[in-house]
């Protein structure tokens, strides 16, 4: 369509303009889901190319040419979607990104996992909830890349915010794709998946 084709030639325009090292995370960048925070970009979107010290002035830098928005109030980035597809077909490395992604997601549900019971559930109810749609992204990216293993270990760890928040049908469709997956699960994982989720039910009944 002639609208379609002038919105790409302007985010051509726009990403010619910028520096290598912004071209470069702003493809990253593409790897999330509804949003980041500061420190999801420096863990995930940092290398040998772009150290973690140059991240903080390259979303700036992104944000001032509108390439992404930034919340105050929420302490967050975000990406329009035709921005996000433009980064991600651009993204050179994507395999290594994505699972780097997937790597962060899996080692904050695992800290969140045990405090969701506790005092402090209500923060790490919040902290899932504004990633929620890292945490799912993150479990399908790894079921289509041969990482089912650590998708069941996240979806385990955010059981409880699924359950209590009362996205069932989202856990349901997650381990029963994490079970159908063609990675050949750990036993001790499989056991957690599904008696995690088991549970679940049986204190929703």
């Amino acid at each position: 369509m002639p609208r379609q084709q002038t919105l790409r030639d302007l985010i051509d325009w726009s990403y010619d303009l910028l520096s290598e090292e912004e071209k470069i995370l702003w493809c990253r960048l593409s790897v999330f889901s509804g949003g980041w925070t500061l420190d999801a970009a420096e863990e995930i979107c940092s290398d040998e190319v772009i150290s973690k010290s140059l991240i903080l002035d390259l979303l700036s830098q992104l944000t001032e040419k509108s390439v992404i928005i930034f919340d105050e109030s929420k302490e967050r980035y975000r990406i329009l979607e035709s921005i996000k597809q433009y980064g991600i077909e651009k993204l050179s490395d994507g395999h290594g990104i994505f699972l780097r992604h997937l790597n962060f997601f899996l080692e904050l549900s695992e800290k969140a996992e045990p405090e969701l019971r506790g005092e402090n559930a209500k923060f790490w109810l919040d902290t899932i909830d504004a990633d929620h749609s890292n945490f799912i992204s993150a479990i399908d990216w790894s079921v289509n890349n041969v990482n089912a293993e650590k998708g069941g270990l996240v979806a385990a760890a955010i059981g409880e915010f699924l359950s209590t928040t009362g996205h069932y049908s989202t856990g349901i469709r997650l381990v029963e794709n994490i079970l159908q997956s063609s990675c050949v699960l750990d036993k001790s994982v499989k056991s957690k998946v599904l008696l995690d989720w088991f549970l679940k039910f049986i204190r929703r009944l």
